[in-house]
């Protein structure tokens, strides 16, 4: 949010809000599906993957925005 400009924060947002209706929607979709397909220890494995795909982008792509510099 810090590094949208002022005047397009109202759409940053929009597009974010969509993304995670989305991800709430299907998110639980998949994962039962998965789990009523093949059970739950893959749909498990899914979840996992999911969450370390995750935070491995948001480590190598999120830019921290605060200086550690008073």
């Amino acid at each position: 949010m810090d590094l949208v400009p002022e005047d397009r924060r109202r759409g940053f947002l929009g597009v974010w809000s969509l993304f995670m209706n989305a991800g709430q929607i299907i998110g639980p979709l998949v994962v039962g599906t998965t789990a009523d397909a093949y059970g739950f220890t893959p749909a498990f494995l899914t979840v996992t993957v999911a969450l370390v795909t995750g935070a491995v982008i948001v480590l190598v792509l999120g830019k921290e925005t605060v200086s550690a510099e008073p």
